[in-house]
């Protein structure tokens, strides 16, 4: 019991060892497009929000408040951003974006063995010890009849983060690797909640021959693409939906998005 009552002091090669995670992460947010880009209005909203699974719950969780407090002033944060931080263990996409309330049952559930089943970092902290209960306490009123769990975190400007990244390395990894399916259903599930959904592609997009098959998803759902440097070309550069390369050309409709 004596791990779920300490929090965890994040070591700076741990830092180092995430900072890859941390940028996949924060292309499947943009990708996902569930943040409003507006301001960190709600009261007591982090600028910047991480949800995910328990490798949150024990450490990756306070890593991420150390990472990002070191990022405050860069790539649109503000001088004094805030971080906060919630895992669930047991959590996968499939129940942060579940309805039902068998699919929100990692999430909603109180943990019979350790009677929480998340732990919040940073300005989500609980004081002394980081691990709490959802739907305990104002901040963690996930669990509403007609939503998922990502959805409530959003609505009616509950959190309104400029930034949301989603960490899931657990459960979640276990599920797509045994099945193909699973990876396009718990997509989807995401997709079809998301309010400005963006693609981003890159050199891996090319060196599978994927420019027909991105181009295609992207005209049927109407989602715009950017590329990396190396991805350029993926689709036609004079399409609506085509945004260039990010660092290169942004399309100049990228700023009426809200990217």
């Amino acid at each position: 019991m004596a791990q779920m009552t300490r929090p965890y002091a994040p070591q700076s090669s741990l830092k180092r060892a995430m900072r890859p995670w941390v940028n996949a992460a924060v292309a499947a947010l943009l990708a996902l497009g569930l943040a409003k880009p507006a301001q960190s209005e709600a009261r007591g909203s982090p600028e910047v929000l991480v949800l995910g699974d328990s490798q949150l719950t024990f450490g990756a969780g306070a890593a991420f408040v150390d990472l990002l407090t070191g990022m405050s002033g860069t790539c649109g944060l503000g001088p004094e951003a805030t971080t906060g931080v919630i895992g669930v263990r047991s959590s996968s996409l499939l129940s942060w974006s579940g309805r039902t309330k068998a699919a929100k049952g990692a999430i909603c559930n109180v943990d019979p063995k350790w009677r929480v089943n998340a732990a919040a970092y940073g300005t989500l902290s609980q004081g002394q010890s980081p691990f709490v209960q959802i739907g305990r306490g104002a901040q963690f009123q996930f669990c509403t009849p007609d939503r998922s769990p990502l959805r409530a975190v959003f609505h009616d400007g509950y959190f309104k983060p400029k930034l949301v990244i989603m960490f899931l390395m657990g459960n979640a990894a276990d599920r797509w690797a045994g099945s193909l399916p699973a990876n396009l259903t718990d997509a989807l599930a995401v997709l079809t909640q998301a309010q400005r959904p963006l693609a981003i592609a890159g050199v891996d997009a090319v060196n599978e021959g994927a420019g027909p098959a991105i181009t295609a998803f992207c005209r049927a759902h109407g989602i715009p693409l950017i590329t990396t440097y190396k991805g350029k070309g993926l689709m036609p550069e004079g399409d609506p939906l085509c945004l260039g390369g990010a660092g290169v050309d942004f399309h100049p409709e990228l700023s009426r998005l809200g990217a």
